[in-house]
C-alpha cells in the first residue's frame, strides 16, 4: 500500500546507484517537462545502497528518498519503488541521464487508455555496442514471440504504467537485472494494453554502462 501524503496523480521513480554526477540535470528535465500540465506528481529516488551522495542530493532539490542498506539491484529497487508510490500511475527510469525525461508527460496522454506507455529508444548509445544490438534483438525476437506482437525495443527503462496492474506481477521481478522486459511481458500476457513512442537516448554520464548483453539472454529466456 502506498504511504499517505498529498493527492498524487503520478509518482516519477528514479532507480538509482551511485547517480551523483547526472541526478541535478534529470531532476531538472523532470520538472521542466511536468511545467504547465495538469498532473499532481512527486519524484520518488530509490537508492540502492550507493557509495556516493546521490540521496543527499535528491533530498536537497526536494525529492523524496527510499533507500537501501546495501546493494540489493535495480528489480529490488523497482518493487521498493513501487510499492512506495503514491500515484495511480507510475513513471519509471534511471537516473543515469541516459533517458529523455522530458518525455513522461508526453507519455502520460495515452492514459487511460493504455495500461503501459514505454519509450523505444532510437539508437544505441551504450558502451559495446556490437556486442549490445545483436543480444538485444535476439531477446526481443525470443519475447515478440511468445507474446505474439512487435516489439521494438524490449529492454527500454523508459515505462509509464498503472500501479495497481503492476502490483500483482511485483513477486516475478528479479533482484537484479531483465526486470525492464518482465514487466512488459507481464502486461502483454495478461491482456493489457501496451503502446510504444519513440524516445531519444542517450550516453550514460558518470562510468560505463551496467548492461550485461549475455547475463540479460539468459535471465530472459
Amino acid at each position: 500500500m502506498s504511504n499517505p501524503g498529498p493527492k498524487t496523480d503520478v509518482t516519477v521513480l528514479l532507480l538509482c546507484y551511485d547517480e551523483e554526477q547526472s541526478l541535478p540535470k534529470v531532476i531538472g528535465d523532470i520538472r521542466q517537462g511536468f511545467e504547465g500540465t495538469r498532473y499532481a506528481y512527486e519524484i520518488l529516488l530509490v537508492d540502492d545502497g550507493s557509495t556516493d551522495k546521490s540521496a543527499a542530493i535528491a533530498q536537497r532539490l526536494s525529492c523524496r528518498v527510499v533507500s537501501h542498506s546495501v546493494r540489493r539491484g535495480a528489480g529490488a529497487a523497482l518493487r521498493t519503488g513501487v510499492l512506495s508510490a503514491r500515484g495511480a500511475i507510475v513513471a519509471m527510469l534511471d537516473a543515469d541521464g541516459t533517458y529523455t525525461a522530458r518525455d513522461i508527460p508526453r507519455m502520460l496522454e495515452y492514459f487511460p487508455e493504455y495500461d503501459q506507455v514505454n519509450g523505444a529508444r532510437t539508437s544505441e548509445k551504450g558502451d559495446l555496442p556490437l556486442l549490445r544490438a545483436p543480444a538485444k534483438w535476439l531477446v526481443r525476437m525470443f519475447v515478440s514471440l511468445l507474446a505474439n506482437r512487435r516489439i521494438p525495443d524490449l529492454q527500454t527503462g523508459l515505462k509509464v504504467f498503472k500501479r495497481e496492474l503492476m502490483l500483482p506481477h511485483l513477486w516475478v521481478i528479479p533482484d537484479k537485472f531483465s526486470h525492464c522486459p518482465l514487466i512488459t511481458l507481464a502486461f502483454m500476457c495478461n491482456g493489457r494494453r501496451v503502446k510504444y513512442i519513440p524516445t531519444e537516448y542517450h550516453k550514460r554520464a558518470g562510468g560505463a554502462s551496467k548492461f550485461h548483453p549475455v547475463g540479460t539472454l539468459f535471465m530472459c529466456c
